[in-house]
């Protein structure tokens, strides 16, 4: 393979090229799986916090009214919390799906310039 004079771009420097980018894409992939997390651990708190209220509201002196007027309010904060999750998860998903189409146009990309040259 003969390099191309005009060309800064050799097998050295498009392995670095190639492994940065590799570096990136684990580096965002790592934030995005940390905040799916971090948003789980959020709902799963709310849920128990909800139900522990709930637990006490039951075993407490509140009127029927008041525990209809409870429990319509904490159906409406799962609802939020339900949307806000599906989205975040989707939100995860999709950007899975995009570092992994990145991932595998920069290879072709690579490969192609190597076997050009």
């Amino acid at each position: 393979m003969v390099d191309n004079p005009t060309s800064e771009w050799t097998v050295s420097t498009l392995k670095e090229h190639y492994d940065q980018r590799l570096r990136d894409i684990d580096k965002a992939l790592q934030a995005a799986l940390a905040a799916a997390e971090r948003a789980s651990a959020k709902t799963e708190l709310a849920g128990e916090k909800r139900f522990e209220l709930l637990n006490e509201l039951r075993s407490g002196v509140a009127t029927l009214e008041q525990l209809k007027a409870l429990e319509k309010l904490v159906d409406e904060l799962k609802e939020r919390l339900d949307r806000s999750e599906g989205r975040g998860s989707g939100l995860n998903a999709g950007w899975l799906y995009l570092l992994g189409g990145l991932t595998a146009i920069s290879i072709v990309v690579s490969l192609v310039s190597v076997f050009i040259r």
